[in-house]
């Protein structure tokens, strides 16, 4: 629809073996990934390995709270079997250790939590297109359970059970 057919290339491939070689990378980007990902040693590693010398990494990213184990379901997670969530101390070690310095946090939890709050009383489950079609937004992905887990992201938010953060690092 935007005329760019021939300069996007999608692959398929493993986070903690990027299939990339070192230094091909200005920037490397991950929003709503690392909670899925037990091995966070690994998966910044390999960031920082395909990262040019001087490159950014850019993340947004869920993190654990004071508050106490979350509520679940969550959109990335229907129990703590595959939510593996890093506190900040932990995250900012992670970055560390993999050989970043971290330029920018931001912690964006309050306009997170206003953003679900919208999600979770009905608006934004349901968009139409100009043709009055329906658009696949969450609901398509994550089914009927995405109320419930907006709710519950809500309330994770609201207890300080999770945090949300934008970090820059080089």
């Amino acid at each position: 629809r935007l005329g760019l057919d021939g300069a996007l290339t999608y692959l398929h491939g493993d986070a903690l073996n990027l299939p990339f070689p070192e230094g091909a990378f200005d920037v490397v980007w991950t929003q709503h990934t690392a909670m899925n990902i037990p091995d966070k040693g690994r998966l910044y590693g390999e960031m920082r390995r395909v990262l040019k010398p001087g490159g950014i990494l850019a993340v947004y990213d869920v993190l654990s709270g004071p508050g106490g184990e979350p509520h679940f379901p969550l959109p990335w997670a229907r129990d703590p079997s595959m939510s593996f969530l890093l506190h900040e101390e932990g995250m900012r070690r992670c970055l560390a250790d993999a050989g970043f310095v971290v330029q920018e946090w931001r912690d964006t939890t309050l306009s997170g939590r206003d953003w679900f709050r919208a999600l979770a009383a009905g608006k934004g489950t349901a968009q139409s297109g100009r043709d009055g079609k329906a658009v696949p937004g969450l609901q398509t992905i994550l089914g009927p359970e995405l109320r419930v887990m907006s709710k519950n992201v809500m309330r994770n938010l609201d207890e300080g059970r999770i945090a949300l953060v934008e970090i820059l690092a080089r």
